[in-house]
């Protein structure tokens, strides 16, 4: 994994562009399940995927061509959705989670 993106500064600064863009919905109410800062977050990481597809469709273009890079593109964004699928149905019905910090043990 790489470090520099991986790691703090950059994720936290990140999530903080996308929780400033709602500060107007900080406070939440009894009726409300999910809170506006992890909806912006979410946002906000689909928006930077969605941009990495991009940059990975330009660059293979130009390495190669327009078919290849559609198919590179396809196929990665394949792999990355089915890994989305099998994370999300891998722990059905158990209390464990991938998360290192809050993981029952």
């Amino acid at each position: 994994m790489w470090h520099d993106t991986y790691h703090a500064p950059l994720p936290p600064l990140v999530d903080a562009v996308a929780v400033r863009l709602v500060k107007a919905g900080w406070k939440m109410t009894a009726r409300e399940v999910v809170y506006w800062g992890d909806r912006a977050i979410a946002a906000m990481s689909i928006a930077i995927f969605l941009a990495s597809l991009v940059l990975l469709y330009l660059t293979a273009a130009r390495l190669f061509d327009a078919r290849l890079a559609a198919l590179i593109l396809a196929m990665w964004g394949g792999a990355v959705a089915g890994m989305a699928v099998t994370a999300s149905t891998k722990n059905k019905g158990s209390r464990r989670t991938n998360c290192t910090c809050c993981s029952s043990r």
